[in-house]
């Protein structure tokens, strides 16, 4: 799904095909697995879960973002929980933004927007005790998602039943299947105006009064000119099914199942020009720049397709020419972030690690730290401080000594 997860939805898990013994009729075969399926909700009744409400407990963390003061908190598929982070060391909840079907936010002067399905809606939090309604882009994202106008607001385990084709027909009759397996999408901060910072999953990108936002195979750009009026003013076809957003300097990077994309937004921000492109075997994963190097965590597995976890470091110092300088071996990776010296990685159930990223050809020699025990997700690097998104909560955890972390702060999922 768009993941542990905004991404593209998860479709289909880890199918382990199971023939039902003796049931072959005229070259058909019954079999029967477990699956997790969509749910899907009309887009009508999704829309009429769109209102603010008092503060509740956080349960299904997925993407973060900080805005001034304030923390925000993607609960998956249900909406956005506000959190006053002016004392990192105690954050207080202030409000919950109820938008069913929502898995992503950014913030523009003072407003906030998040996708509902399909739809886009924005809401003033120039009050953020007050959060008012402001304004719905219908069907403007998403689409491959969609079926009979509804979309997927979670997903369960089903037992399915199902009569395919035998290709064995004909033969001695035994099924020769394995796993079926489907894809996983999972999920930026911003320049020019009043925005925040996003982790390294988010499907959104502000910078210079355009709001960019990314489905599976669209780059839409959304203009910001007056954030009350927002408007589609440009959309390009991107055919790499891209999983994430990440601004820096003129270009925006897309993470994709395939590769990293790189786009000039200078030319025509509207519709910013393919730039580049670096490719690698299929697998889950966002990128992140920093100066001249792009981090990119490569995730395997059954959902994803890849042949083995890595973090990939480009170097884009020739940007039409991005190079493959290093790869390290990781356990499970999703979100990562860089600063000057130190670059953080959520590699899943192994917990945020913490390297020197320096050493750019021996950086598995220059760990730091390993902050253990969390299913990380995602992560933003703000100061000395970051704040982690895992299955079990949000950490804030300061880095002042990158050797040494300390835990500040936790909001526990319940």
């Amino acid at each position: 799904m768009y993941a542990k997860v905004y991404s593209k939805l998860l479709v289909l898990s880890f199918l382990m095909v199971i023939l039902l013994g003796g049931c072959r009729t005229n070259c058909t075969k019954t079999i029967s697995y477990r699956a997790l399926m969509p749910v899907y909700m009309s887009m009508t009744d999704m829309r009429k879960v769109n209102e603010a409400q008092s503060p509740k407990d956080l349960s299904d963390p997925g993407k973060i973002y900080v805005y001034q003061d304030l923390l925000l908190i993607n609960e998956k598929y249900e909406g956005v929980h506000i959190f006053d982070n002016s004392d990192p060391a105690n954050p207080v909840a202030m409000k919950f933004v109820a938008i069913k079907g929502c898995l992503d936010m950014n913030v523009v002067d003072d407003v906030m927007f998040a996708n509902q399905g399909a739809d886009m809606v924005s809401w003033d939090i120039s009050d953020p005790s007050n959060p008012s309604f402001v304004q719905r882009l219908e069907m403007i994202m998403n689409h491959e998602l969609l079926k009979n106008d509804s979309f997927p607001i979670a997903m369960e385990e089903r037992d399915i039943v199902e009569v395919i084709e035998d290709a064995n027909c004909g033969d001695d009759g035994r099924f020769r299947g394995g796993f079926l397996f489907a894809e996983d999408a999972s999920n930026s901060g911003g320049a020019g105006g009043q925005s925040g910072q996003a982790g390294s999953m988010s499907r959104f990108a502000y910078v210079d009064g355009y709001l960019y936002i990314v489905d599976s195979d669209n780059l839409r750009s959304l203009d910001m000119s007056d954030v009350r009026n927002a408007f589609v003013s440009g959309n390009q076809q991107i055919t790499w099914e891209v999983e994430t957003i990440f601004p820096y300097k003129d270009f925006l990077f897309l993470g994709t199942t395939t590769g990293m994309v790189v786009l000039n937004r200078v030319v025509n921000p509207k519709v910013p020009v393919w730039t580049t492109s670096f490719t690698h075997v299929r697998g889950c994963d966002p990128v992140v720049v920093y100066d001249d190097k792009a981090y990119v965590t490569l995730r395997g597995g059954s959902r994803c397709g890849a042949a083995e976890d890595a973090l990939h470091i480009v170097d884009i110092s020739k940007m039409e020419q991005p190079t493959l300088l290093e790869s390290y071996l990781m356990e499970g990776p999703y979100g990562l972030a860089a600063s000057d010296s130190l670059l953080l990685i959520c590699d899943g159930n192994a917990g945020l690690k913490a390297f020197d990223r320096r050493f750019t050809f021996e950086m598995n020699n220059h760990q730091y730290s390993t902050f253990e025990g969390k299913n990380t997700y995602d992560v933003i690097h703000n100061g000395e401080t970051a704040i982690l998104s895992a299955e079990e909560g949000i950490f804030q955890i300061d880095y002042s000594d990158p050797a040494s972390p300390v835990e500040i702060s936790t909001i526990l999922a319940r």
